[in-house]
């Protein structure tokens, strides 16, 4: 079962974020849209949301295309200062994207983890970026619109 999410008090708001890590198996029609959802639910728990873009190896692997047409998320979707809040990718030394991948795909009762930041602070990350992305929403979110 999927638990409630909390919501975001005073603290810093860079340890308490949605990571949105884009499924980049679905269609980019599918990615935006589960984009726009991870950015309500983030609206509505008053958190930051940034995305981490899956490595360009990943989508093209070598050849000329690589470096010259970028095929990440962030590309294609420029998430606005209010959403972002100007944070940074939470946990890079210890979480890498194939990492939150993982996490976000797992069978875990929360889509919520505990991380160490580079600053030693700890962060909340709420994983988001695939189809769960909606079941989550649906569950938790869809009654209060």
């Amino acid at each position: 079962e999927i638990t409630a999410p909390r919501m975001a008090t005073d603290i810093d708001p860079c340890d308490d974020i949605v990571l949105f890590v884009p499924d980049v198996n679905l269609s980019i029609e599918r990615q935006l849209n589960n984009y726009i959802t991870a950015a309500m639910l983030a609206t509505f728990m008053n958190k930051a949301m940034v995305v981490l873009d899956a490595p360009q190896e990943l989508m093209c692997s070598g050849g000329e295309y690589e470096k010259d047409y970028p095929l990440a998320f962030s590309s294609i979707v420029k998430s606005p200062t209010w959403l972002t809040r100007m944070c940074p990718i939470p946990c890079q030394a210890t979480h890498k994207y194939s990492d939150w991948d993982d996490f976000r795909r797992s069978d875990t009762e929360s889509p919520v983890t505990l991380c160490a930041n580079d600053n030693a602070s700890n962060s909340a990350v709420f994983v988001a970026g695939g189809d769960e992305t909606r079941v989550y929403f649906e569950k938790y979110f869809k009654d209060v619109m």
